[in-house]
């Protein structure tokens, strides 16, 4: 048998706040490591021998607005949890 989504009536609406903010949390989670990721190849500490992001400065910009996009996103998340 499958499992059953249980969710929590609240004012005759489905009270899905714990379940969509759980999900921001592990989205933002995955955009954090690959802002980090990015971050690392931009310094050409991971990656491919070559490759347009390696050893490219823009990259460690582009990995840091990417680490804070996924930051907020995972507080988002936390904070609908609650």
């Amino acid at each position: 048998m499958g499992a059953t989504l249980q969710v929590k009536p609240r004012g005759g609406a489905l009270y899905l706040r714990p379940i969509f903010g759980s999900a921001l949390v592990w989205t933002g989670i995955v955009i954090v490591l690959s802002g980090l990721l990015f971050m690392l190849q931009s310094f050409g500490i991971v990656g491919p021998e070559s490759s347009f992001m390696v050893e490219n400065p823009d990259w460690f910009g582009y990995g840091a607005l990417t680490v804070l996009v996924g930051s907020v996103t995972a507080i988002v998340g936390r904070t609908l949890q609650q």
